[in-house]
């Protein structure tokens, strides 16, 4: 009975949404557009879907109460969206966690419009703290964060002590 009032709930939709590892029923066409990942965990692409997505800081550590952090996603996730070219419908950025809901384009998936904004986030917060990237990472970043490594010196000098490394947990669908 639950499940059914959930589907036709869904149905009602005028446009298919999609819970990234979440346990959301799917609509239509689900068996043609999986495909398996790392350690086989299943994936659902859908033309024409409004993804929601979460995804949490290592650890829980509220990064994001940081206001020059905050700027740094916002700005981010804007280039990304130039980049990448998906529609952004709404977003959230908590302490730990960050909520996005949006549609891909045609040309990238969901999974390659999160690893990008992921990625250079994290390595852009880094360079503001101050921290180095390791041999063989992308340093190249749209992004030109001495504004951001001004602000957070003037705020907290140059000891990168107060804040730990940022980083995204690991995660087995990208």
């Amino acid at each position: 009975m639950k499940m059914q009032s959930k589907l036709q709930c869904w149905r009602s939709l005028k446009f298919p949404v999609i819970g990234i590892r979440s346990n959301a029923y799917f609509i239509s066409r689900i068996h043609a557009a999986m495909t398996l990942h790392r350690n086989s965990q299943k994936r659902i692409y859908l033309d024409e879907a409004i993804y929601f997505v979460t995804f949490n800081t290592r650890g829980g550590l509220p990064n994001f109460k940081e206001e020059i952090f905050c700027q740094l996603f916002v700005d981010n996730l804007k280039i990304c969206k130039q980049l990448k070219q998906f529609e952004l419908y709404a977003f959230n950025l908590l302490y730990n966690h960050a909520h996005l809901l949006l549609k891909p384009g045609r040309k990238y998936n969901v999974s390659k419009i999160i690893q990008n904004l992921k990625m250079n986030t994290s390595r852009n917060i880094n360079k503001v703290m101050g921290y180095e990237t390791h041999e063989g990472a992308n340093t190249y970043s749209r992004l030109h964060v001495g504004k951001y490594r001004k602000l957070f010196i003037k705020k907290y000098g140059r000891n990168t002590q107060l804040f730990p490394q940022f980083r995204w947990p690991a995660s087995l669908s990208l």
